[in-house]
């Protein structure tokens, strides 16, 4: 084996024992990464055989032979120089391709292309700044073992230290491995270990090139080298060999992600799902169309391992507070459906839905998280213990802690439908817009952001939830709310959508979660109710309460706002809702702007004498 390179940064021997043993089921045995106490740790028994995991979890099977190791490369450049494997293989050697052989053969030493790197960061500070490097592709477990299962990977609850960041889990909070090229930096301050010098010769970019001395290698002789190594390190027999050279050209990697939704009944699509695939050390991704349609230029001979990393450049997804979220897929050959019906995966998946159409949906008038950072979810799976499912916190303490937090349900047991969750991430995200933009470069200042009330933070919010949730949902044809029609000619209700042209008015039915039922009695008895108004509700839908009441429940004494309104400026609304702090400087910036807003200073009237101002 060679023991040094070119470059100065490589001069090392490789004396470093290998990573983990895999003798029998030893104290040492691999487990995965921050393994859960409630999952059996697959070993390999001494015969070769290996248990698998429970369904919808994965765990490491054995340790493969790494076909690019420097040392199993270079052993596969000999076998082409003295003809030393079977004709077949070499047999596909053109002229161009043996000029290729012939300037690689004729170099000193081969140097790596990439480093095996496992990353072990003490703290979830160093976690973090980690997993926001997007220049690195990490894996929460070994590339060069055997992925049993398919699904999630368990993680243990970490908490932190306020003052220090300190995990109360012992050291490495987690350990996450990637191929890094040679030419890219390692991040400064966090531990970490070359497992292996890597050479991929199909993963050259010209500045890797320029790096190791060499021209980049074509695709045909990198995959002959690829072949010649993977025959020699027994990763692939001969007879596949042969039948995959004689077979088709290859696959691209394809398929369609969906996630099951309560209210609709169905599978819907997941829009903006990372994707990845990959062969070894290298993976290629993209992301889900609109429709859950995915689809890598990537070509591949023969199975990959596809997953989704549940981040963007824009958010991250957490399993718990600080770990990545992932789906592990199976490694296949060909496309790739799923359909995700429940555990922690629906939970990402619903989650991601909200945040495509928060950041990216084309039924977002009003402001967007803009901030220095991405936007971190941390899903929970457990209950809140409170009567929230979902919260912000202020984005201050380093940035360690996530922006928003999810559970599964609250109140014990009970588990939220997905329209709720997705609903009450809808109103989270409506918070952390309104932070940043209230409190502007200086984003871990929250004095801008608290010095508006809570009732204004709070119903703006609300506004958020049930304004993002209701274009959702009738854009795939399954609205949240019922409507009734009322025909004002001939004074009586309408049994669904006339399409006569009559003087008909159509009322949204009264419900707790668009804000509708909420009476005189509710709002000055409930403090619940004079902080999470639905006072923006009011100002931008086209249902008067009021007139429902009296049109369709006459025998209901209660007294309901008269709603009047209806603002479909919603930039000028914004502005309004920057100018006041509570209810009484909102009515007058209100009835400032009425022209621009689109309404008249009577019906603002009107409306704020429900609230006494």
């Amino acid at each position: 084996m060679f023991n040094r390179f070119k470059n100065s940064r490589y001069e090392v021997l490789f004396s470093t024992p290998f990573l983990l043993s895999l003798a029998g089921c030893a104290k040492d045995d691999p487990a995965l990464p921050n393994d859960a106490p409630d999952r059996t740790v697959v070993c390999r028994a001494g015969d070769g055989t290996r248990s698998a995991p429970e369904p919808g979890t994965l765990a490491l099977g054995k340790q493969l032979e790494n076909p690019f190791s420097l040392e199993n490369m270079q052993e596969a450049i000999m076998s082409i120089k003295t003809r030393s494997l079977p004709l077949p293989l070499l047999n596909r050697m053109t002229g161009e391709m043996m000029n290729e052989f012939i300037k690689l053969d004729r170099l000193p030493f081969l140097s790596p292309t990439h480093l095996y790197v496992r990353f072990d960061p003490k703290n979830t500070e160093e976690l973090d700044l980690l997993q926001a490097d997007t220049t690195l592709v990490l894996y929460a477990f070994p590339l060069d073992y055997e992925i049993l299962g398919e699904g999630e990977m368990p993680r243990q609850e970490v908490t932190y230290d306020p003052e220090t960041l300190e995990a109360t889990a012992t050291a490495p909070v987690e350990s996450l491995y990637a191929s890094v090229p040679v030419t890219q930096a390692l991040p400064e301050g966090i531990a970490h270990t070359i497992l292996e010098y890597l050479f991929i010769p199909d993963d050259m970019d010209e500045d890797i090139a320029e790096e190791i001395g060499i021209a980049p290698l074509s695709p045909d002789f990198s995959e002959l080298l690829i072949d010649q190594s993977m025959y020699l390190t027994k990763n692939i027999s001969l007879e596949d060999l042969q039948l995959e050279t004689r077979g088709s050209s290859g696959w691209n990697p394809q398929g369609v992600i969906r996630a099951y939704d309560d209210h609709v009944g169905d599978y819907v699509a997941v829009p903006h799902a990372k994707v990845r695939t990959r062969r070894w050390f290298t993976t290629k991704y993209t992301y889900t169309d609109k429709n859950g349609y995915f689809r890598i230029s990537k070509t591949y001979k023969r199975p990959a391992n596809y997953s989704i990393a549940w981040e963007s450049h824009d958010w991250d997804v957490r399993d718990g507070s600080f770990f990545q979220a992932y789906y592990n897929g199976p490694k296949r050959k060909g496309e790739w459906n799923l359909d995700i019906n429940n555990g922690k995966s629906l939970r990402y998946a619903t989650i991601t839905r909200a945040l495509y159409h928060h950041f990216y949906g084309p039924n977002n008038p009003f402001e967007r998280v803009n901030s220095r950072h991405k936007t971190k979810v941390a899903y929970k799976h457990k209950s809140s213990g409170s009567n929230t499912i979902a919260h912000f916190t202020y984005p201050h303490l380093k940035n360690i802690k996530p922006d928003i937090v999810v559970y599964k349900g609250y109140k014990g047991t009970y588990e939220t439908p997905t329209h709720v969750m997705i609903e009450s991430t809808y109103h989270e995200l409506g918070h952390c817009a309104m932070y940043h933009t209230s409190v502007g470069a200086n984003e871990y200042s929250d004095g801008k952001y608290t010095k508006y009330n809570k009732t204004i933070r709070e119903s703006w919010a609300t506004m958020m939830g049930w304004f993002m949730a209701t274009a959702e949902y009738e854009h795939l044809k399954h609205p949240l709310f019922k409507i009734k029609g009322w025909d004002y000619d001939y004074n009586r209700p309408v049994a669904g959508l006339s399409r006569i042209v009559r003087n008909i008015v159509y009322f949204d039915v009264p419900h707790n979660d668009n804000g509708q039922n909420m009476s005189k009695d509710w709002y000055e008895i409930y403090d619940y109710y004079q902080e999470y108004t639905p006072i923006f509700i009011d100002l931008v839908d086209n249902s008067n309460q009021k007139e429902y009441y009296r049109l369709f429940e006459p025998y209901n004494s209660a007294i309901y706002p008269d709603d009047k309104i209806c603002i479909k400026a919603y930039s000028a609304l914004v502005d309004v809702l920057y100018q006041s702090t509570n209810l009484t400087e909102l009515k007058a910036n209100l009835l400032a702007n009425c022209d621009r807003l689109g309404t008249t200073r009577e019906a603002i009237e009107d409306y704020f004498a429900f609230y006494n101002i």
